[in-house]
């Protein structure tokens, strides 16, 4: 009984035992996540790492490889918080989201133009419909491909 109290509270934090839930969502054990930009497919664009089964930090970065931001996740109130960031194919950030407990507080979304200017969520939509999609237009990115890993 004391072997297995000890392997489920040890086991999660042994490097290489991170378990993503069929959700996307849940997470068991410790590891890293990358998300890779689709035309650069050797580039993280986003790096989680995670630590007995709750994201310990995230960082973003452009595709030239320079750090964009990172956030270390809070969970000093009873559940995680902290800042996701959103990146277009050029590495810029689009949209910065709080979220607490995996929701994001609309009231605290900070949107931005391809400059790095803060706009209003009224201004970006009107921008987004605008460029989106377009001839030269900037596309807002998702992820090519994930790798999870022991480190």
């Amino acid at each position: 009984m004391v072997l297995l109290l000890a392997a489920y509270f040890i086991v999660p934090r042994i490097p290489g035992t991170l378990r993503i839930g069929e959700n996307g969502m849940s997470a068991w054990g410790t590891g890293v996540i990358r998300h890779y930009y689709k035309d650069a497919p050797t580039q993280p664009m986003l790096v989680e790492y995670y630590s007995g089964g709750r994201m310990a930090r995230s960082e973003w970065f452009k595709p030239d490889g320079t750090s964009v931001e990172s956030v270390d996740w809070n969970y000093a109130n009873g559940g995680q918080e902290g800042w996701g960031v959103y990146l277009r194919d050029d590495g810029s950030v689009y949209k910065r989201v709080y979220y607490i407990n995996g929701l994001g507080v609309k009231e605290k979304d900070q949107y931005f133009d391809s400059q790095g200017k803060e706009m209003t969520r009224e201004a970006w939509n009107a921008w987004r419909e605008a460029n989106e999609g377009t001839p030269g237009g900037v596309r807002l990115h998702t992820p090519g491909r994930t790798v999870k890993s022991a480190r």
